[in-house]
């Protein structure tokens, strides 16, 4: 059962899971049209208790469903240009094994600020990578 650290209104037992629905949908439309949905879940899953390493495996999950709902939407649309995706995937698949694995070797306390790191500057890219 997750319950947060502190105790509080995270550790209700519906307070928790009520916010991971909601977060999850949030998380879901952010990362179907620009990324970003991790903002969402990462913090939410490590306030909930978990250690940074399970909460980003966790959320990955998460990444893959509505990633995959996402692509075969465009797919079914003819939206999305099969003749790139199948350049791309190899190379961003080959990376995202390699990316899984350091993950996974990686000590919390060590992971803890990555992740922290990653998401300022993810955010800072999301807001001034986009206005030139």
């Amino acid at each position: 059962m997750l319950a947060s650290p502190t105790g509080g209104f995270l550790a209700d037992p519906y307070v928790g899971p009520t916010l991971l629905v909601l977060a999850g949908v949030l998380a879901g439309v952010l990362n179907t049209l620009a990324g970003g949905g991790s903002f969402v879940i990462l913090p939410l899953l490590i306030g909930l208790g978990l250690p940074p390493g399970v909460a980003n495996a966790t959320s990955r999950i998460g990444v893959l469903a509505h990633g995959s709902a996402a692509a075969l939407t465009f797919a079914r649309d003819r939206a999305l240009h099969t003749g790139l995706v199948a350049r791309m995937a190899p190379p961003m698949c080959a990376g995202a094994l390699l990316g899984a694995w350091l993950a996974t070797r990686t000590s919390d306390a060590l992971l803890r600020p990555i992740i922290g790191g990653v998401l300022v500057a993810w955010a800072l890219f999301l807001v001034f990578g986009q206005v030139a």
